[in-house]
């Protein structure tokens, strides 16, 4: 984080920056004994996405990448005899491009083996449950639609989620937001997005959610 400090202001003056982070599975999947590890990792992935934000109208992208090589944590599954020739030059390869004029934005990338994937985060549709019915004998009940992949997206942002679930009220005519056009909230959600200074986004940018649901529906929904 410190060295990307140093180098933000040079590439938002320059318009153009790259900035690339070695990140690891384990902070995707989590790995049996790496919690310090798997903490550590994640932390960059969720700093990769923010750093994304702020920098990508100044035409800085930013990504991470996962070498996966046989190493000393696999705990011996792997023969030390057994050392792939091409597995440094895939992770080599993979982070010649991820800070290449063509590199894609906040993409998290795995390398190695000769062999490359990528893994991102979807959001599913969800549901909504009445008042009355949000207990959690209900959730366990509807638990099968609320992790149904059908019509799940990647979000670019959290107060996407936000709207999302503002939709599915209105859409199961939930008295409190039923009222509120949708086109004046996507404008309110993503308005930070075009601040052109920090104290704009400070100023855009809801700093929690009920805070944010609030104003929106004294705005526009009563």
């Amino acid at each position: 984080m410190t060295c990307c400090k140093a180098v933000w202001e040079v590439m938002k003056r320059q318009n153009y920056g790259r900035i690339l982070m070695l990140t690891s599975s384990t902070g995707v999947y989590g790995n049996y004994g790496h919690a310090n590890d798997g903490v550590a990792n994640m932390g960059l992935i969720g700093l990769m996405h923010a750093l994304h934000l702020e920098g990508v109208r100044y035409g800085i992208r930013v990504n991470t990448l996962s070498p996966v090589v046989s190493s000393q944590p696999l705990g011996g599954l792997i023969d030390d005899s057994y050392r792939p020739a091409d597995s440094i030059a895939s992770i080599t390869a993979a982070m010649m491009y991820l800070v290449s004029d063509q590199a894609p934005a906040r993409f998290s990338l795995s390398a190695g083996e000769g062999c490359y994937s990528a893994s991102r985060t979807y959001e599913t549709e969800g549901i909504h449950l009445s008042p009355k019915a949000q207990t959690p004998e209900r959730i366990s009940q509807q638990l099968n639609k609320i992790i149904d992949p059908q019509g799940q997206l990647g979000l670019q942002q959290s107060a996407e989620l936000a709207m999302r679930f503002i939709s599915l009220a209105k859409k199961a005519k939930c008295s409190i937001f039923s009222r509120m056009p949708e086109s004046r909230l996507q404008g309110a959600i993503t308005s930070f997005s075009k601040a052109d200074s920090p104290k704009q986004e400070a100023q855009a940018c809801p700093k929690a959610s009920s805070r944010f649901l609030s104003r929106l529906w004294r705005t526009h929904g009563g």
